[in-house]
């Protein structure tokens, strides 16, 4: 068991994770995804019954977590689609503090301080918490139960709610939660392991009750998003899996990548200190691939969780064996390549603030060509009728709408 943090650290480091969110909003600003716009144009409709269906062409997946999120801020009005951003960035914020918390855990406070800076840097993630997509909370979700069982093995109870509320975000927590309680198994009573079974189970079945209130088919999700990854031939199956290194590449940038898995190597060496790592870190890579096979489609931003792990796994693999002459040889090389990755990383975030800036112009000008005040279906009408003169899916991207594959059905 390792020790928790004292409760002034951990104030302390809350309000780090929250002065973090707030300074990467004022640089870089928000704007709502096309599925959380579409998830709160359809709350803000529910009382009137004036909102778009999902069950429409145009129809992300609608994920319960942000349904749920949607129908609490709808009552803002112009104020939900920031404060759906803000709630994303705070998730941010959360995630970086986490991976600090549990580098450390697993290692030292060098350690943690590496694990923060590469997390907080990730260009994959800054753009997903940028652009409001409830995967970031997934992951803080995640990152929160790993951290509970890195300081209370088979903890049980915390861990499991933990990974069913992400289980409302991702369906891969499903099958993490599915692992967590297959290791548990052997040491805990039936019933006690019967109650934790259901708990887990209520992730999914709440996704099917959601589909079937908002679309009509408990298997709406499933059914509509292996469609259109078939009709727009997204990596899915074992094409899904060949793109999960790429993925999680994408995610943290190629060079930081590489040093986060010659660190988590160099952590493998010692083994015992990050036991709950390398466990979560395989059963990640799994769920990406199983859902994979089943038909899903594979995206960078579905790669956040093992992306994120492997960047903790090798800040503590770097900070671990600093110390050790025999290996600084190599911490030095993985070192050197952390810095070559600083100005690509620069100018990576640099265009993603660029991109989210272009959004949020694109936005309000379709809002005002549509006289839109807050986010409603005109919007994505409007949208449809400048981009999309056939069947298909659109999204707001930088500089103006356009056709996307990948803006429906994730």
């Amino acid at each position: 068991m390792y020790p928790s943090a004292r409760p002034l650290s951990r104030a302390l480091g809350i309000a780090c994770a929250g002065g973090l969110a707030g300074l990467l909003w004022g640089w870089l600003g928000g704007v709502a995804n096309f599925d959380a716009a579409f998830a709160l144009a359809w709350a803000q409709g529910v009382g009137g019954g004036s909102g778009p269906g999902y069950a429409g062409a145009l129809a992300p997946t609608p994920h319960p977590l942000q349904t749920l999120l949607a129908l609490g801020l709808a009552p803002l009005g112009r104020q939900a689609e920031p404060a759906l951003v803000a709630v994303s960035l705070g998730a941010y914020g959360a995630a970086v503090w986490l991976a600090w918390q549990i580098a450390r855990a697993w290692s030292s406070a060098a350690a943690g301080w590496i694990a923060a800076a590469a997390v907080a840097t990730a260009p994959g993630l800054v753009a997903a918490a940028g652009r409001g997509y409830v995967d970031v909370a997934a992951l803080a979700l995640v990152l929160g139960a790993l951290l509970v069982e890195t300081r209370q093995r088979r903890a049980g109870l915390p861990v499991v709610a933990l990974l069913a509320a992400a289980g409302l975000a991702r369906p891969e927590a499903w099958l993490l939660d599915a692992a967590y309680l297959a290791w548990l198994a052997p040491a805990l009573p039936g019933r006690r392991l019967a109650g934790l079974a259901a708990l887990a189970a209520a992730a999914p079945a709440a996704w099917a009750l959601g589909d079937l209130l908002v679309a009509g088919n408990p298997l709406h999700s499933l059914l509509a998003t292996r469609a259109t990854a078939a009709e727009f031939g997204r990596p899915r199956g074992l094409g899904g899996i060949a793109a999960i290194p790429a993925g999680v590449a994408a995610v943290l940038g190629l060079p930081a990548a590489l040093a986060a898995a010659g660190g988590a190597v160099l952590l493998a060496r010692r083994g015992a200190a990050a036991r709950p790592g390398a466990p979560a870190l395989a059963a990640a890579l799994a769920a990406a691939a199983l859902l994979a096979m089943a038909g899903l489609p594979m995206d960078s931003r579905y790669l956040l969780v093992p992306a994120v792990l492997l960047a903790i796994l090798g800040a503590a693999g770097l900070g671990d064996a600093a110390a050790a002459s025999r290996v600084r040889a190599a911490v030095a090389l993985l070192v050197a390549l952390l810095a070559v990755a600083i100005p690509l990383r620069a100018e990576r975030l640099a265009g993603i603030r660029a991109s989210v800036a272009a959004a949020a112009a694109a936005r309000a000008e379709v809002r005002a060509a549509a006289g839109c005040t807050t986010v409603v279906l005109r919007e994505a009408a409007a949208l449809a009728a400048a981009a999309r003169p056939a069947a298909g899916c659109v999204r707001l991207s930088a500089g103006a709408p356009r056709r996307s594959p990948t803006a429906s059905r994730r």
